[in-house]
């Protein structure tokens, strides 16, 4: 099992400087045993986490997609699905481009494509922020809220059918 911990910078420094024997514990304890107990870990690294997002998808004739684009909160694993949505849309925008005659670097089919995916792009980061921070919170009517939502969530097969088509890039 590969795990991303996702913590604060000061808590992070405190869990690599564990031996093995008590960063296991803490991951059992942090996982709630969901899958038993750590029973061995390997090499642990520390990479700090930042969301970014560039003003333009295009320039020039030069266009970012993926990571080259923006960088996202590991919630979810979205980064790599809101990537292909990047690539999926750009193929379609190019296309388009050339059926028209307008030669597939043209100007107005690069807009259409930033256009397209700059807000959904947007949107799917705002999302992991606030699932971020409603995940971080000690706040405990916010917990409350946030667990009695899940659970809610959890026993609605419809919407949770919904959310994840709309996580894959099906909705």
């Amino acid at each position: 099992v590969s795990i991303v911990w996702s913590c604060q910078h000061a808590m992070a420094e405190t869990l690599m400087a564990l031996d093995d024997e008590a960063f296991m514990a803490d991951l059992s304890h942090a996982s709630e045993t969901i899958l038993g107990n750590a029973i061995a870990v390997g090499p642990r690294q520390c990479v700090p986490l930042r969301q970014r997002h560039a003003t333009d998808y295009i320039k020039q004739r030069c266009v970012l997609i993926g990571d080259a684009a923006h960088t996202i909160h590991p919630l979810a694993g979205q980064g790599m699905n809101i990537g292909l949505g990047d690539s999926i849309v750009l193929v379609e925008e190019l296309l388009r481009s050339k059926m028209r005659g307008l030669g597939v670097a043209h100007n107005q089919g690069l807009k259409r494509f930033q256009r397209r995916r700059k807000s959904e792009n947007l949107n799917m980061m705002y999302t992991m922020e606030g699932f971020k921070r409603l995940f971080e919170t000690k706040d405990l009517h916010l917990l409350w809220a946030r667990n009695e939502g899940m659970r809610w969530l959890n026993r609605i097969d419809s919407i949770k059918t919904s959310i994840v088509a709309a996580a894959v890039g099906q909705d």
